[in-house]
């Protein structure tokens, strides 16, 4: 009879889903410094007028995607507190009934985290693009 080694089959269901998480994250970083080279490139293209209209329009779209960050952050946030609530809760009844393993939740909670963590980086990178803008802003403000 084929005995089936659990532990080892969800350790690499586990490797894989985290592999494949991985991957399908975009980069942050990268997308940072291609706005920061379009950003350069719009200074020495537009001129006036329509460098300013293009300032703006980019701070109105950085400002926006920044509230909705900060929104979908509260929400995983959120998210990553219930699972480590029912994690915790079911860590408990679970050692009290003799069963060992890690939890869907926990699997779960530290998913969410690092969900958050991501938010936090991209929350970073947008908030330096929209000092940026300002002060570009405020450079041609100065000016004139």
């Amino acid at each position: 009879m084929l005995r089936i080694n659990w532990q080892f089959v969800l350790s690499l269901c586990l490797s894989l889903g985290l592999l494949s998480c991985a991957n399908s994250h975009r980069d942050y970083q990268k997308e940072h410094k291609d706005f920061m080279s379009l950003a350069a490139r719009a200074k020495e293209e537009f001129k006036g007028p329509a460098y300013k209209d293009w300032l703006n329009r980019k701070l109105q779209e950085k400002q926006s995607h920044l509230q909705a960050l900060a929104s979908w952050q509260d929400r995983e946030e959120r998210i990553h507190g219930q699972h480590e609530m029912i994690d915790s809760s079911s860590s408990a009844s679970g050692s009290a009934s003799g069963g060992a393993g890690p939890s869907v939740h926990d699997f779960k909670a530290r998913n969410s985290a690092q969900q958050m963590h991501r938010y936090s980086e991209q929350k970073k990178l947008l908030e330096r693009e929209i000092f940026y803008l300002k002060s570009q802003l405020s450079a041609l403000e100065s000016e004139g």
